[in-house]
């Protein structure tokens, strides 16, 4: 075997977390079957070694072929006991390949024969384990970098949403940090509908070893190719998100009323003047929350605040329109979330 090949794949990419080790002659036979059946020239090199580090063994898989010249590796995860989950994490990995072998092919029916590279990192903290797969076709005069990610629990067989980490505010949050930094270096990114239309379900995320949530973006998803993978780092140290108790709030007149105290959480300095008062201060702003009096240096809420057993309350908009914070509403909890020193 190439000597600086099997030094590559031998590296971990986090301490303590994981190594990447080659493909041992007891890997997943259905893994192999899905890369064969998608290009039947494909094929994996043998490996000697592999490791284990919490739930997880990620065995690296060496690919080429004799039609396209492909190269790289792609991670499989060999050892999951629950088969169901098993699937849906190598599924995951299957997917993306073959995703990017249906691009090469759609490309050969246009005359073009291009590269293709396969590579990917593995990092985290205790709690979470990220996998980042990149793929790269280049067809003669500029390769692509088409990016997927997996996280997951270190403790027990949990895939990681984006939503899982940020909560019901998620994409709200996401979307504001991302969409700020965007207005604050526009040279660097596509304007819409080119460009960054907001986060969903299908966002590429990770965790890196610093307690960042990383957003990463496929190269020219957002940005012109010269970017690369634009990436916006949200630390989890910094995220605020709580969730208030049934008994913590009322609905009147539909509207949701919630405590006016718990501003003070997301950096407002809140004194009460009496019950039913409170002076507010936010950075340089500073006004008055009455009960019963919608106004507020001139301007309105959704309703007027109110008093009830001697504690002041206030329309839950009212986080959004004056807190920079987000909200969402169920019958069981409402959840506040922020972002804190984002700009």
């Amino acid at each position: 075997m190439n000597k600086n090949l099997k030094k590559l794949i031998s590296k971990s990419s986090v301490a303590g977390l994981c190594t990447l080790t080659l493909l041992s002659s007891t890997a997943s036979i259905a893994f192999a079957n899905t890369l064969n059946e998608a290009l039947p020239s494909v094929s994996m090199i043998a490996a000697t070694s592999s490791s284990q580090s919490g739930l997880y063994i990620i065995q690296s898989t060496p690919l080429h072929s004799t039609e396209t010249v492909i190269t790289g590796n792609l991670p499989n995860f060999t050892n999951i006991e629950d088969k169901a989950f098993s699937d849906e994490v190598n599924g995951i990995v299957s997917k993306f390949y073959d995703d990017t072998i249906d691009k090469v092919k759609a490309l050969k029916t246009q005359g073009v024969n291009p590269t293709v590279n396969f590579s990917y990192t593995v990092t985290g903290d205790s709690k979470y384990l990220s996998v980042i797969m990149h793929s790269s076709i280049n067809p003669g005069n500029t390769a692509s970098d088409d990016v997927k990610t997996i996280v997951l629990d270190q403790n027990s067989y949990k895939l990681y949403s984006l939503l899982d980490i940020l909560g019901p505010n998620g994409y709200k949050v996401a979307n504001k940090y991302i969409s700020d930094q965007i207005k604050a270096n526009p040279d660097y990114y596509l304007k819409s509908p080119e460009g960054f239309n907001g986060a969903n379900s299908a966002t590429n995320f990770y965790i890196d070893n610093g307690r960042n949530l990383v957003i990463i973006f496929s190269k020219y998803e957002i940005s012109p190719g010269y970017v690369g993978n634009p990436e916006f780092k949200i630390n989890l140290d910094e995220y605020k998100n709580i969730g208030l108790p049934p008994e913590s709030f009322f609905s009147e007149n539909n509207i949701t009323m919630v405590p006016l105290d718990k501003s003070a959480i997301f950096g407002q300095t809140v004194k009460l003047i009496n019950k039913s008062c409170a002076n507010i201060t936010y950075g340089k702003i500073k006004y008055s929350i009455k009960a019963y009096v919608n106004n507020y240096n001139g301007k309105k809420l959704e309703t007027a605040p109110v008093l009830k057993n001697n504690v002041l309350y206030v329309p839950v908009s009212y986080y959004e329109q004056l807190v920079d914070t987000f909200y969402n509403v169920s019958p069981t909890v409402v959840t506040l979330s922020k972002l804190m020193n984002s700009n």
